[in-house]
């Protein structure tokens, strides 16, 4: 039996096109993280997801353990790093 429906573990591109605008603050990252992310810039789940983890650990204090924290929150949103989102409408 086949299901449309993305299991939890399958990044939902439609998810992140409809969060891509919300502040990084609404998931359940820890704030050291969340400070640390808008430190570099990274405001919106949008500029998150589309980033990959050789981006993120390119920046002073991005390290392993917030990478493994990003990953986690991201994938009980049914997103991913890496993702790739097609530009907003005009």
């Amino acid at each position: 039996m086949t299901s449309d429906s993305p299991t939890p573990e399958e990044p939902n591109t439609a998810r992140a096109l409809l969060r891509r605008n919300d502040v990084i603050e609404e998931l359940e990252f820890s704030q050291r993280l969340v400070h640390a992310y808008n430190k570099v810039g990274i405001k919106t789940i949008g500029d998150l997801v589309t980033k990959t983890e050789y981006e993120l650990t390119a920046n002073p204090g991005i390290g392993e353990a917030f990478i493994r924290e990003t990953e986690e929150v991201l994938g009980l949103e049914g997103l991913s790093l890496g993702m790739q989102l097609p530009d907003e409408p005009a």
